[in-house]
């Protein structure tokens, strides 16, 4: 009787286009700084006037479901569009020290 039911979980992948691979690589690139690019151990510039703004989305259904399925049973499949799954977003901003400080 127990051989009858089967756990299944269904899992949504979300892929990272080529182009957003390019965008982020040229961004990464953009911040080594080039006075050291002769070196044999470039660095970063230090970055400290820069804000940095990250973003966080929650999806409102879950990555993961868990069905139980009978013996011959289908697997479910959850095709998923970009705009279909509501979302909610958390935003934040942090700015570096910036070395000196004007009093007005």
């Amino acid at each position: 009787m127990l051989n009858l039911i089967r756990r299944h979980t269904n899992c949504v992948k979300p892929a990272l286009k080529e182009k957003n691979k390019m965008d982020r690589m040229k961004i990464c690139l953009s911040m080594i700084d080039e006075a050291t690019t002769a070196t044999a151990r470039p660095k970063f510039k230090t970055m400290q006037n820069v804000v940095h703004i990250d973003e966080k989305w929650f999806n409102m259904t879950k990555k993961n479901r868990t069905y139980y399925l009978l013996d011959g049973e289908e697997e479910p499949t959850r095709p998923i569009h970009d705009n279909c799954i509501g979302k909610v977003m958390f935003l934040t901003a942090v700015l570096g020290q910036g070395g000196t400080t004007k009093e007005t």
